[in-house]
């Protein structure tokens, strides 16, 4: 199973590893088994029980007998299959392209980051913690390559970012449901620097010793309107009167706001953003829990650098290890990695349904002029003309086009408000890919209609008519 990642290479960048289920494949060969024998023996029971009248009608050239309505009710049920497809991988592939134009709020080519997770056993308090990372850091600006070196709680897309709630002095909640929740990480070094995050008003946090905060936009606009944040003062957790005693958190200082940057997703590319705050992790150095990441901004190759960030954190402790060490740009394209590959499978049925589509228009139309060979030398012999027949076949399988084309459309706009969980930035009834689903198997069904119907204007009478 492994070879499927290997067939989508990069489209499949976090997907799991594949394992063959035994029960699975059981099922599968029995279904295909089950569905042979069915669509096998179906036909040859129909004929056993077929009088001699019954066969004679069944002889008749056309699509009017019931094996003719048959084949094609088949056809329609291909096409409709088909659209449905298309549409849907139309819808998956303009979400990805949506997620791919988000701005993460952040600079990701050349940062390198790896988690370093302390023992409690050996790291019992938040001092040895905060010397550790502190040398860990300094050693970390020093290495070859390295422009800017940092540190976080989490890093985006990592989804380990701590969830709090604060609410802004002069504006104190009457409700607990009035208690706005944000995302939550503590910082150290160049952090900002090194992901190449601004601020866009105030200044970062450049006091370890001082209670100050970074807020992004949203939480700027949540907590104090159009009003200049800056030198506002914060609150963690619900004030206490609105929390009962066995529940309440502990009870921190009031948080000074210095700076507003750009917003940044921490967590995916297609979540709402909402309020996020940075702290320098002096702040709650108790509450890091000894898991920190580093995160560095550096030049050249990042093969190199990972090893040298390993090698330093083994020689601080032997006993430790640098762990899940990816660039951001790894980081980020892991974000879209669900959204591409659920794009490339649809795309990939898609395509299958619309050969299969292509074929059984022009089987049918193709078997029909074999059938009716006798009937358009008649009309030949009568003075049809070539388009005259042209238009007849032609005609013929279009009403079977159009038919699928209505029920695939309407069977997928029936069902777009389960495919909308699954889009970004698309609405599940976007009419312009409905259009080009549609317009890309009409064009393909028409040049399946187009070959029978080509070799049936062009059948000469006397040959027609003597055809059995």
């Amino acid at each position: 199973m492994s070879g499927i990642s290997a067939l989508a290479g990069d489209l499949v960048a976090r997907l799991p590893p594949l394992q063959l289920d035994l029960r699975v494949l059981a099922f599968a060969v029995a279904l295909a088994t089950a569905t042979g024998l069915a669509f096998g023996l179906a036909p040859a029971v129909l004929l056993s029980r077929q009088t001699l009248s019954e066969a004679l009608k069944e002889s008749a050239p056309g699509l009017s007998s019931r094996s003719g309505r048959l084949r094609s009710s088949l056809v329609v049920a291909e096409v409709a299959l088909s659209v449905m497809l298309l549409a849907g991988a139309g819808l998956l592939l303009r979400s990805l392209n949506a997620l791919y134009r988000v701005d993460p709020g952040f600079r990701a080519e050349h940062v390198l980051t790896g988690n370093v997770a302390l023992p409690a056993v050996r790291y019992d308090t938040p001092q040895k913690q905060l010397a550790f990372f502190r040398e860990a850091l300094d050693r970390a600006k020093a290495l070859p390559g390295v422009t800017a070196a940092g540190m976080a709680s989490s890093v985006p897309f990592e989804d380990r970012a701590w969830g709090k709630y604060v609410w802004a002095e002069g504006n104190e909640p009457q409700r607990l449901e009035d208690v706005r929740g944000c995302s939550f990480q503590l910082v150290t070094g160049d952090y900002f620097a090194a992901l190449g995050i601004v601020p866009l008003r105030g200044r970062l946090l450049d006091d370890p010793a001082q209670p100050e905060v970074v807020i992004n936009e949203a939480g700027a606009k949540a907590l104090f309107g159009d009003a200049d944040p800056i030198g506002r003062r914060i609150s963690i957790n619900p004030p206490e009167r609105l929390v009962p005693p066995d529940r309440g958190g502990p009870a921190y200082p009031r948080y000074t706001v210095t700076g507003v940057v750009r917003d940044v997703h921490v967590h995916a590319l297609d979540k709402p953003l909402g309020l996020e705050i940075w702290m320098r992790v002096e702040q709650l150095a108790d509450q890091a829990g000894g898991y920190m990441d580093f995160v560095l901004r550096f030049d050249g190759d990042a093969a190199p650098l990972g090893r040298s960030l390993g090698a330093l954190v083994t020689s601080l402790d032997p006993t430790l290890a640098l762990s899940d060490v990816k660039t951001m740009d790894e980081r980020l394209g892991g974000a879209v990695s669900r959204a591409r590959f659920s794009a490339f499978l649809l795309s990939l049925f898609a395509g299958l349904a619309l050969v299969l589509a292509m074929l059984g228009v022009y089987a049918v139309m193709a078997y029909s002029v074999a059938q009716r060979t006798r009937e358009i030398g008649v009309r030949l012999a009568l003075g049809a003309s070539a388009f005259d027949v042209l238009r007849l076949i032609f005609g013929q399988g279009s009403r079977l086009v159009v038919t699928g084309l209505a029920i695939g459309i309407a069977s997928t706009l029936a069902g777009s408000k389960v495919l909308a969980a699954l889009l970004f930035g698309v609405s599940g009834t976007d009419p312009a890919t409905y259009a080009a689903a549609a317009v890309v198997l009409a064009v393909v069904a028409a040049v399946a209609l187009y070959l029978p119907a080509r070799r049936a204007s062009r059948l000469h009478p006397a040959i027609a008519l003597r055809a059995e």
